[in-house]
Order: C-alpha cells, then sequence, then structure tokens
C-alpha cells in the first residue's frame, strides 16, 4: 500500500510498506528467541529438540523394554511397563526440560520395536 511521506510534503516520493513481509514477520513471530531480533527455522529447532531427547537414556532403554515385550507373556510385560513408570517418575520429580521429556517418550513410545523399519 502506497501511502505519502509526511515528513516531507514538499518531496514527491512514496513509502511503500511490503506486506508479504509484515505477513511473514506475523506468522514467525513465535519463533523469535525473546534476545534476538532474528527467529530460528522449525528444522534448526526440531534438531536442538532431538539433541535434548536424546538426554534421555533411561526414557529411551525403559521404553525399548516395553516395546520389546509387547508379544511375550502377560505379567513380563506389566513388568516393563512398571519398571517404565518408575523411570518416568523419577524423571518427572528431577525435570528441567519437560518439553524435551514429553517428546522423547512419545518418541520412545511410538519407535519401530526392532530398531528404525529400513533396518531389516
Amino acid at each position: 500500500m502506497k501511502k505519502p511521506c509526511k515528513d516531507f510534503p514538499q518531496f514527491a516520493f512514496w513509502i511503500v510498506e511490503d506486506e508479504e513481509q509484515k505477513a511473514e514477520d506475523a506468522r514467525t513471530e513465535h519463533l523469535r528467541e525473546p534476545d534476538a531480533g532474528r527467529y530460528e527455522s522449525p528444522r534448526v529447532r526440531a534438531v536442538k529438540l532431538r539433541a535434548r531427547m536424546l538426554q534421555l537414556h533411561s526414557i529411551y532403554n525403559a521404553a525399548w523394554n516395553v516395546r520389546s515385550a509387547q508379544h511375550g507373556r502377560p505379567d513380563y510385560r506389566d513388568e516393563k511397563i512398571a519398571k517404565f513408570i518408575a523411570v518416568l517418575r523419577r524423571e518427572l520429580e528431577r525435570c528441567e526440560d519437560p518439553e524435551a521429556l514429553i517428546y522423547a517418550v512419545a518418541d520412545a513410545l511410538t519407535a519401530y520395536p526392532r530398531g528404525l523399519p529400513w533396518e531389516g
């Protein structure tokens, strides 16, 4: 949208506001760090979150046991689930990064039971 410059009416120039840039800024405002003037891309944020998630070794180990016991005896499954709950309770008590913990639990429990799907 063009509007005349009000500060210098004797000059005939126009200030053009970039509507697309304003729209982009509005869409990405939630990605900006409070102290920084720029934002991180979703990919960079995802890589950083993944690195924080992988610090929770005990969650991944306990969840692996739950997944591997899914076709085992019911009492064996219950034992592994109880151990996972105990590990989760311990991690919740000393949690410093709740976002990483929640995503680590979801990732660990929904991962492919025998490694990555493309690994035979």
